[in-house]
Parts: C-alpha cells; sequence; structure tokens
C-alpha cells in the first residue's frame, strides 16, 4: 500500500512538471504578425535604384481601395496607380508623369509593419529595372 502512494505521489508530482512546462512553451510562443490591407495605408518614403547605380527617393501614398500615389522627393504626387496586398505580398503599378510619361511594376515584401522592400522593372515587367526600399512615416 505504501508503494502505490509514493507512486501515485510521484505521478502527481511528474502530471504539475510537465503542466507547468507546457504552460511556460505557451507562453513563450509570439504570434506571427498579421499584416493587413488597413495596416500599411499611409505615406511611405525610400528609395530605388538599379544596381551598381544611385538611388534616387521615392514615396508613396497608399490608399484604402488599391488606390496609390507616387509622391517625389518634397511629398508632391507625381504620379498614380494600384496596389495589392497578397499576405505580405506587395504589388503596385503605376505611371509617374514627371518627367515622364513612365510606367512601374513594383513587387515586394512587408518586413515589418514599417518596412517593405523588393524588386521593380518598368511596364508590366517587376524585375527588369533595380531594387527598392521604404519605410512608413508616422
Amino acid at each position: 500500500m505504501t508503494i502505490l502512494k509514493n507512486n501515485a505521489a510521484i505521478f502527481i508530482k511528474c502530471f504539475a512538471a510537465v503542466m507547468i512546462f507546457a504552460t511556460f512553451l505557451a507562453s513563450c510562443k509570439k504570434d506571427k504578425e498579421v499584416t493587413t490591407s488597413t495596416s500599411i495605408t499611409g505615406k511611405w518614403t525610400g528609395t530605388f535604384g538599379a544596381p551598381d547605380a544611385i538611388e534616387d527617393p521615392i514615396g508613396f501614398n497608399i490608399k484604402p481601395n488599391g488606390v496609390l500615389e507616387t509622391l517625389d522627393y518634397a511629398g508632391v504626387k507625381n504620379g498614380e496607380g494600384t496596389w495589392q496586398l497578397n499576405g505580405a505580398t506587395f504589388t503596385a503599378h503605376f505611371i509617374m508623369g514627371i518627367p515622364g510619361p513612365l510606367t512601374f511594376s513594383y513587387i515586394g515584401t512587408v518586413e515589418t509593419p514599417v518596412k517593405m522592400s523588393g524588386a521593380y522593372g518598368f511596364n508590366n515587367s517587376q524585375t527588369n529595372g533595380g531594387f527598392w526600399q521604404v519605410g512608413k512615416q508616422p
């Protein structure tokens, strides 16, 4: 009988230790931040450029419903187009009128809620131009 009580006590202690360990592991798990269309709306500024070339400033005003305005270095609208977000993949297609008109296509990744980067191209190609990176403005 004593052996049975001792085994029961050991079992209860082991079970309690396992439950505490499982609770600890569950509390350490970090939820992945979800990017939504509404979380990327707003003004973004950064640079774009071809490999081995001087980077130029770029700015986006990402508006709801897939509307995109491009902004010059002073924040003045200089083009417009559309954008989409599929998971963390951002795509945009727009025409800049100054000095233009030039048509661009962008593809990239929303890396954090305040940082995106990717590749761009001319007309319908998203990769025959170079690379871009932008940060969300407060």
